[in-house]
């Protein structure tokens, strides 16, 4: 699962430093650069896009009108050669504000700060105390059912991925992990993967996917998830 940003500036060489380091790291992705309002705008109120990173100014408008006119608001880091927009843009809820030119610590500071935003916004709500009990690094540690997003089977170890994107690798195999989880809502995908029903983004004949986590599914496991994701929606 990756962060998913668009990045808007007028001089997109001025922001360099910035987009090579998102493309680099681990969990973002950066989807889109522009340098004109109008295209970035059209992806931004018809994708998915969780961060957008952009100049205070930008030409035509400024960056707070810009963000004010989107229909879909991702979260927001702003940049600028001038101090003069840092205090308007912690009034808009942004992140970060930095400014240019960049330091790749500012930067990496900057990212790590997106990271943990990310990570408030995804905690839910637990609607019940249900956990499972597992032994990670020595210590035995309770992972909250509703917050995992899928399993996979790596040797002997399984890793469970999280919705704030933490990860635990435990030394145990994945069936003995299935039984575990309860049936109606964690389903064995494929040999190597279990998947929480609930946190399907899409799926189809040949694919089941958590956010943009692909896993592919034969034609017998295919038809199989489809109804206990149907049922399950039935249910819920």
């Amino acid at each position: 699962m990756k962060i998913k940003c668009l990045l808007l500036d007028t001089d997109l060489d001025s922001v360099k430093p910035l987009s090579r380091l998102l493309k680099q790291h681990y969990l973002f992705e950066l989807t889109h650069e522009y340098s004109h309002l109008l295209e970035a705008k059209s992806i931004l109120n018809s994708e998915e896009i969780q961060i957008i990173f952009m100049d205070t100014d930008l030409g035509i408008l400024n960056a707070f009108e810009f963000y004010n006119s989107l229909k879909n608001k991702p979260m927001l880091v702003l940049f600028s050669s001038s101090k003069d927009f840092a205090y308007e843009a912690f009034e808009n809820d942004a992140i970060d504000y930095l400014l240019k030119p960049f330091s790749e610590e500012k930067i990496k500071n900057c990212l790590e700060k997106c990271i943990r935003r990310i990570k408030i916004n995804y905690e839910e709500d637990d609607d019940n105390d249900e956990s499972v009990l597992v032994k990670h690094e020595g210590n035995s540690i309770k992972l909250a059912l509703n917050k995992i997003t899928h399993i996979k089977a790596m040797g002997d170890y399984i890793t469970i991925y999280m919705i704030n994107f933490d990860s635990y690798m435990i030394l145990t195999t994945l069936s003995k992990m299935e039984k575990k989880l309860p049936k109606d809502i964690f389903y064995r995908a494929q040999r190597s993967y279990i998947v929480n029903l609930k946190k399907i983004s899409k799926l189809n004949s040949r694919s089941v996917y958590i956010n943009e986590y692909e896993i592919p599914l034969s034609r017998n496991i295919s038809k199989a998830i489809r109804e206990a994701y149907k049922k399950l929606k039935q249910i819920y």
